[in-house]
């Protein structure tokens, strides 16, 4: 059943799910992607496992097609993942203001999706969140 917007329930959805911000490095002002995680969200959620679990697959991955987790740290109020910054925006914003692909246009976005997923077998790492939601554009238009 979808979240009704403005819901209690999409409330505390949206109060442990993390929306990156655009940060930049003070030397050399590369730009990243800082996505802050309340401890007491994580707690009261339950989310614990779930969080050090992102993190500890994140960290085996590197690939073209897969988000770069570049570090995590914490202080006493938030867990942080300092990511690699994708520009382009959401898959499902792109889809819904298109609201189709060209067949060149899926095809790339599927290979996309299938060399990452492929990477991620070969390390033995299932997915199984995969929707638009979740597959971030680059600044080039790859995922």
């Amino acid at each position: 059943m979808p979240v009704q917007k403005g819901s209690e329930t999409e409330m505390s959805y949206r109060k442990w799910t993390p929306v990156p911000r655009k940060v930049k490095a003070k030397e050399g002002g590369e730009a990243y992607a800082l996505k802050s995680q309340s401890k007491a969200a994580i707690m009261e959620n339950n989310l614990q496992d779930h969080v050090l679990m992102e993190r500890e697959i994140l960290m085996q991955l590197d690939h073209p097609f897969i988000i770069k987790l570049i570090c995590a740290f914490q202080d006493t109020r938030y867990v942080y993942f300092l990511l690699a910054l994708l520009i382009g925006g959401e898959l499902f914003t792109f889809l819904r203001k298109h609201q189709r692909f060209s067949e060149p246009t899926t095809k790339i976005c599927s290979a996309g999706v299938i060399l990452g997923f492929e990477h991620m077998h070969a390390k033995k790492i299932a997915c199984r969140d995969l929707k638009p939601e979740n597959l971030v554009l680059a600044r080039d238009g790859y995922l």
